[in-house]
């Protein structure tokens, strides 16, 4: 089993007629002035390739960690239906960012695959509020 795809966005949607995913705001990182942040959704989505030998079906853990500290788990059932490939699509509501340490989407299927997608959290400059300019 490897990971074809993985990443972390804002939103995910599946077309019910097509079955095809579109995938919204992708999220490279979060930069914030202060903390604590709270990001109030993140889907996860991620896509997994078969390969010889592996189970059609198993189950796998998502695991969401800021730091050393644990902020969501989620289990899911990784099918591959007969196909090569297996499609997750993960939300999340409300992840509390208390300080800026990298978020880890940390994906295990026991005896198959640990993957880790690392999102940085960083402190940013304060936004300056934008004084307009008076004519002389």
């Amino acid at each position: 089993m490897k990971v074809q795809l993985a990443l972390l966005a804002q939103g995910a949607s599946i077309d019910r007629f097509s079955n095809r995913l579109s995938v919204f705001n992708l999220v490279e990182s979060f930069e914030s002035p202060s903390f604590p942040l709270f990001v109030p959704e993140a889907v996860f989505v991620s896509v997994l390739r078969k390969e010889e030998g592996d189970p059609i079906v198993s189950d796998a853990t998502l695991s969401v960690y800021a730091g050393e500290s644990m902020i969501g788990q989620a289990t899911v059932r990784v099918d591959f239906e007969g196909a090569s490939h297996a499609r997750q699509v993960m939300n999340f509501q409300g992840l509390p960012l208390l300080k800026p340490v990298n978020l880890q989407f940390r994906f295990v299927v026991p005896d198959r695959l640990t993957y880790v997608l690392e999102i940085p959290v960083t402190l940013g400059k304060p936004m300056q509020p934008e004084v307009p300019k008076v004519p002389a």
